[in-house]
């Protein structure tokens, strides 16, 4: 395969030193160096140029020179010189991605033949020695050198067999120092090298480890929370993720993202970002949406931070696609940037249409893409103005409450927070069982944005609570964590508030005090009967003594009207209402009736309104 024209570090396969030319003058040789400055080109950065007959022409970018040849060594000329300008075979040698350089007219080829510092470059008859094998590398628009590192140990390069990244106390050795290459700002795209031994980190041949390689590999560095990034690769539709061996593990492992237990970020230990020149803004403006994705993503603070402020315009710019990788980028960036950031990524998001983002929910995508309008959506939904979604999606949404990811769960919550006035009654019907099942989620966070949204769902004029929901929030009231069980017991007691009208709660004060007359009447009535056969008593003038027979039916009626008055106070009595969990285990429950214990004149509707 043929080397395309364009800008590019020339680099010696055999001592990893660039061809680089010191300076303009009228003949200067070209000299081994190493590791370029990402800062400022000193002349290390050369124009390759293919033509139309295969061969190329080679130019120093810096000096503007152009490479030739004398007999022993490779120069460059000024186009003043009156030389013609040579033209260059680059061909591949049997190792992919190396090639060898020699002139048009002839078979000799470059070669460093010394890894000293300001080695001439000459001119050599043998092709395959590494010494005279190249590889072409983009320059970078950045570089960070850094220590690389899993909470306090640090990640080095094993020079032994295999050659597998380890991790080590810092406080005890001296500790490699990396560096972040920017390979491409489309999918966030990284190499990264070993300093000290010019080596990459790479996969090993099973993917499950991290070694070291001589040829580069492209890794995807992304964000994972403040000051912290994931390192990964894709494998087998799988997305491998740099992870500990195990908790106190000494080996750096590939594992899969969606089964890591444990930290999985690394921290990027930089004295300072090696930068080039800030770009025109307007250059930055029409820049494709998957770069500037990855420009939110990039760790050097000062892309990141040009990327934001410009964050408005991209977003608005007719060219600029809200793409899936785009949508990362902005929830990563709403969950691990100041609040002062956040804020203005929001009032920028909120400028666009709702349909920018509600036409990305395709419910057919795996679910880690499908997440991602969601999560996007729960950041900015709480911002002013009316939202209305189409049944479909709600139906859609209320189906993805069963997602295993907290923050999508919470994302929906504020979602349905909003739209509620909007929802029919057959979805609010529908919906309020799957925010109930919330409140069996092991997420303290979780479960509480489930109460917060059954608490509005009481606003609307149209909710019902299903059984299951009541029982889940009866355990609550019981929970072990305040934080819970505060919010649980008064969204119990405003439910019952709620489900007994005014007029009901006066027809059971009547009831009583009926009951209460009734019970006074018949203990009057009891009195006056004593009254009338005492007054019987004293008048008979013959002083005949009762009957013992008649003395005791008299005893025995006596006993049979207290125990009637007991009776009746048991029965009026105005005992607490009783809890949702005590009545359902005296109650009959169905899929389609339900019963209750109430108070004898108050009916079903009065007391508790179920989905039924």
């Amino acid at each position: 395969m043929s080397l395309q024209s364009g800008c590019y570090y020339i680099t010696n396969v055999k001592h990893k030193n660039v061809a680089h030319l010191a300076n303009s003058d009228l003949s200067e040789s070209l000299r081994g160096k190493p590791d370029p400055s990402v800062m400022k080109d000193s002349g290390e950065k050369w124009k390759v140029s293919l033509q139309g007959n295969g061969k190329y022409i080679i130019e120093n970018i810096l000096h503007t020179s152009f490479a030739t040849i004398t007999d022993t060594y490779v120069e460059a000329v000024r186009p003043d010189s009156g030389l013609p300008l040579k033209l260059f075979k680059i061909e591949q040698s049997k190792t992919s991605g190396q090639y060898t350089i020699s002139p048009a007219d002839g078979n000799q080829y470059w070669c460093l033949d010394d890894v000293t510092p300001g080695t001439p470059i000459k001119l050599s008859a043998h092709s395959s020695d590494s010494s005279c094998q190249w590889i072409f590398t983009i320059p970078p628009q950045f570089e960070l050198h850094c220590k690389i590192s899993f909470d306090n140990s640090c990640i080095l390069c094993d020079t032994h067999d295999p050659p597998q990244l380890k991790l080590q106390n810092e406080g005890i050795i001296s500790v490699n120092q990396w560096a972040i290459v920017l390979y491409s700002f489309k999918g966030s795209k990284y190499l990264i090298k070993d300093i000290r031994s010019g080596r990459y980190a790479s996969p090993n041949a099973e993917h499950t480890s991290v070694t070291t390689s001589v040829v580069g590999f492209v890794w995807t560095i992304k964000p994972h929370s403040p000051g912290h990034f994931t390192i990964s690769m894709k494998h087998d539709n799988r997305e491998l993720t740099w992870s500990r061996e195990r908790p106190n593990g000494k080996f750096i492992i590939l594992a899969d993202a969606s089964q890591i237990q444990g930290n999985s970020a690394c921290k990027f230990n930089a004295p300072s970002f090696l930068t080039p020149p800030a770009t025109d803004s307007k250059t930055e403006l029409t820049i494709g949406d998957d770069q500037y994705a990855g420009r939110i993503n990039c760790p050097n603070p000062d892309i990141r931070k040009q990327a934001i402020e410009s964050i408005d315009a991209m977003l608005h710019h007719p060219e600029t696609q809200i793409t899936y990788d785009l949508l990362e980028a902005l929830v990563l960036l709403l969950s691990h940037s100041s609040p002062s950031i956040q804020q203005q990524v929001k009032a920028a998001l909120r400028s666009l249409p709702i349909s920018t983002f509600t036409n990305k929910l395709d419910f057919d995508l795996p679910v880690e893409t499908r997440i991602l309008p969601i999560k996007l959506l729960g950041f900015i939904i709480d911002g002013p103005g009316d939202y209305k979604l189409d049944q479909d999606t709600i139906l859609g949404l209320i189906d993805d409450f069963s997602i295993n990811d907290d923050k999508t769960v919470i994302s929906l919550c504020r979602i349905f927070s909003k739209i509620l006035p909007t929802l029919a009654s057959l979805d609010l019907k529908i919906a309020v069982p799957a925010f109930g099942r919330l409140l069996c989620r092991k997420s303290t966070e979780v479960v509480l944005e489930a109460l917060k949204l059954l608490d509005s769902t009481l606003n609307t004029d149209k909710w019902k609570i299903d059984v299951g929901t009541l029982t889940n929030i009866e355990q609550l009231t019981d929970s072990e964590t305040a934080r819970i069980r505060s919010p649980a017991i008064k969204l119990q007691r405003r439910i019952n508030k709620e489900k007994i009208p005014d007029d009901n709660e006066d027809e059971d004060d009547s009831e009583d005090e009926d009951e209460d007359g009734e019970e006074d009447g018949e203990e009057v009535g009891e009195d006056e009967d004593n009254e009338e056969g005492t007054k019987e008593d004293e008048d008979d003038e013959d002083g005949d003594e009762k009957d013992e027979n008649a003395e005791e039916n008299d005893e025995q009626e006596e006993d049979d009207e207290d125990g009637d008055e007991e009776e009746e106070d048991n029965e009026t009595e105005d005992l607490p209402p009783k809890s949702y969990a005590t009545m359902k285990k005296t109650s009959k429950f169905t899929s389609s009736t339900a019963s209750l214990r109430q108070k004898p004149t108050v009916g079903l509707s009065g007391r508790y309104r179920l989905m039924i």
